[in-house]
């Protein structure tokens, strides 16, 4: 941890991990190339144990350009040779990915990936990974041996081993989300509660834990000492964190007495964290060493708790950086003592990363500037406003990685609003952040006359069924979200913009003749209505299926299909737009009309 390194995250085939996962590739794809080749491959675990899904990215031809149409990857269980197909989920640009889920020991085996089937700029390619010179593995309620996750600058590296650069800015956010959870377990048991104990509330946990004290001064360097600086940074970062909604801090010491490391990690498994975050203070003897740097667990044992620690240690770094401290980077260090975790994977070297994780935790450690520097000394750390920098810009990244917000309970839109039969209106709206629940108001008016029809108090919940419409009329909905404040008080936001709809009456009065083996249909119009759907069926009770769309508004429609002597059943039902969708009415009366010979 006091070292002086740094780590180069790049794509390595066979050797390099992005997103704390195992990162496999063949080559380079070259601008001129004709056919595509597979670029790279990120594994989520080398190492599954079920119940779990296995995330899959592969980038395939010239990296950056979208010519990935689609994209197909067979895998095989090498234990019992049997071969499955998977459809990429999602496409971006040359990345596709896929997702395998694996649900109990009759999964069991080692797999390994052989081939992918793709639609490469409009035409069908195949690419086996026999012929990458390159085998991708991994095994389910088995053991496979991990690769390193990172590589220390300097390290010499092997002449055939191809380097793929990839900034994280080209992968999109949906597929970068996918790399942060992969190999999520897929009952609903988070990172930080691998047992699935309950907690008593919502709120986001974070333990913050100062480094060092008592008798343990920690690094010492230009009159200052570590223990000091970092339980004032905590401090602030408590203070920080704490005017944000939704989330409670404790933290390890809050005095100069001395704490375990593994009373610290234990401390934080028994308030339920959801983070684990060591505040340190860096030396070296190189008295030139500078900047900030953040250690974040491997990708073994637990990817979960890995990848979150990788998505913190890079937000905390970000904004350490924006302080002026030289970016030393984020990195992990491997036990140097061959300590492995249960699964028989290499360990995490440092001692409250590798306990968090074990207890489902994620874990990091921050290394805010070096104390043996002068520069940095004297810059951030022999000032209580440059400690509170630091603290504030810790608990910044925090907020960002929970999703943590501050302040009045943001404003929602209506995605979706249409009325789905004549007594029925369905209502869709976009999630707040922090929001406890949602409050949906009705009127007859656009401007006035809003009354509560319901509150949803789950905040999963964006949705709503309202069934106390009646057809005929136009109503307008707004939604406001709302807070449970710590001391029994509502916070409840401000309203979004009112949307209306026209809840359709059926279409009346049908009436159908028949003449040179037509059929022709007249119906009443309805008030609001833009077109109309005609369904047919050969039987009263039969299946109805749709012969056309009558637009523009009109009510006649003749149907030209209808054959002599045969007896056919009509209804219809009305149409207009909504918002985000279509609105219907109910069908109308069936009327039954045969044709003549």
């Amino acid at each position: 941890m006091k070292a002086n390194r740094r780590v180069t995250m790049v794509m390595m085939t066979a050797f390099l991990m992005v997103f704390s996962m195992i990162i496999l590739g063949s080559r380079p794809a070259a601008a001129n190339e004709a056919e595509p080749c597979i670029n790279y491959t990120i594994l989520g675990s080398s190492n599954l144990k079920t119940p779990q899904s296995q995330t899959v990215v592969v980038s395939i031809g010239d990296i950056g350009k979208s010519r990935l149409n689609s994209a197909v990857l067979t895998y095989t269980n090498r234990s019992t040779k049997e071969r499955y197909e998977v459809s990429a989920e999602e496409i971006y640009k040359d990345t596709a990915l896929f997702t395998m889920d694996f649900f109990d020991d009759e999964w069991k085996g080692n797999y390994e990936l052989t081939k992918i089937s793709c639609i490469y700029q409009g035409e069908s390619r195949e690419i086996l990974y026999k012929d990458t010179g390159k085998s991708v593995k991994f095994a389910v309620n088995g053991n496979l041996k991990a690769a390193p996750d990172a590589v220390i600058e300097g390290m010499v590296q092997k002449e055939e081993e191809q380097v793929v650069s990839v900034e994280v800015t080209d992968l999109k956010a949906g597929v970068k989300g996918a790399l942060s959870s992969a190999s999520q377990e897929i009952p609903a048991v988070s990172a930080a509660n691998p047992k699935g104990k309950s907690k008593s509330s919502d709120k986001k946990v974070i333990v913050l834990d100062p480094g060092h004290g008592g008798s343990d001064p920690g690094a010492v360097g230009n009159g200052l000492q570590e223990k000091n600086l970092t339980l004032k940074i905590a401090s602030y970062c408590k203070e920080e964190l704490e005017t944000y909604n939704d989330v409670k801090i404790y933290m390890t010491r809050s005095s100069d007495v001395y704490v375990g490391l593994t009373e610290r990690v234990n401390y934080a498994a028994s308030v339920g964290a959801d983070a684990f975050v060591s505040i340190h203070i860096n030396a070296s003897t190189n008295s030139s060493a500078h900047g900030a740097e953040v250690y974040y667990p491997n990708g073994n044992y637990n990817p979960s708790a890995a990848a979150t620690g990788r998505n913190l240690a890079s937000a905390i770094e970000k904004n350490l950086v924006a302080l002026g401290l030289a970016n030393r980077g984020i990195q992990i260090r491997n036990s140097e003592t061959g300590n492995t975790y249960a699964d028989g994977s290499a360990a995490d070297y440092y001692a409250v990363i590798r306990g968090a994780k074990q207890a489902g935790i994620p874990g990091i450690i921050v290394e805010h500037a070096f104390i043996s520097n002068a520069g940095d000394a004297g810059n951030y750390l022999s000032s209580d406003a440059a400690l509170k920098k630091l603290g504030v810009a810790d608990a910044q990244g925090i907020a960002d990685t929970f999703g943590l917000t501050k302040g009045d309970v943001a404003k929602t839109t209506i995605t979706k609003l249409v009325s789905k039969q004549s007594s029925v209106v369905n209502i869709k709206w976009k999630k707040i952040k922090g929001a406890s629940g949602y409050e949906i108001y009705r009127s007859k008016s656009e401007n006035k006359g809003f009354k509560k029809i319901a509150t949803i108090t789950k905040r999963s919940t964006l949705s709503y069924r309202d069934e106390s419409v009646k057809p005929g009329k136009t109503y307008y909905y707004k939604i406001r979200g709302y807070k449970n404040k710590d001391d029994g008080e509502i916070e409840k936001g401000e309203f979004c913009n009112a949307s209306g709809v026209s809840v359709l009456k059926k279409p009346g009065s049908l009436s159908g003749s028949s003449s040179n083996s037509q059929v022709k249909l007249k119906w009443k119009k309805v008030k609001g209505a833009g077109q109309y759907e005609i369904y047919r069926s050969t039987s009263p009770e039969g299946t109805y299926k749709k012969i056309n769309t009558v637009k523009n508004g009109s009510n006649t429609y003749v149907d030209k299909s209808a054959k002599k002597g045969k007896i056919y059943y009509y209804k219809i039902r009305a149409a207009a737009k909504g918002t985000g969708g279509t609105s219907y009415s109910d069908y109308g009366k069936v009327k039954k009309v045969k044709v003549k010979k």
